[in-house]
């Protein structure tokens, strides 16, 4: 049976480019990946041999482009709403 590709973890991001055949960008969302400028670091550095490379100032600012100019992976960081989205997917089933 074929393993699953992880979608959180270490090997997320090197397994998701492998299923995908590359990367065109990196996106971090939510709470920690517009709040976290450390774990989008250590992310960015691990996923390196992807050829991601951050632009440490534009991390530490929060963004929204992080990656360094050269870097052969755009990384972005974008904000969510997460409760306005659960909102309108509700409001729409419902009908209303």
């Amino acid at each position: 049976m074929r393993k699953p590709i992880p979608t959180v973890g270490p090997a997320a991001p090197g397994s998701l480019a492998a299923a995908l055949g590359g990367l065109d960008a990196l996106v971090f969302t939510a709470g920690i990946g517009e709040h976290a400028t450390a774990i989008r670091a250590r992310v960015c550095e691990a996923a390196s041999w992807l050829g991601v490379m951050l632009d440490e100032a534009a991390n530490q600012r929060g963004g929204p482009r992080i990656s360094a100019d050269g870097s052969a992976v755009s990384v972005w960081v974008i904000p969510t709403d997460e409760e306005q989205m659960i909102a309108r997917h509700t409001r729409a089933l419902l009908a209303v």
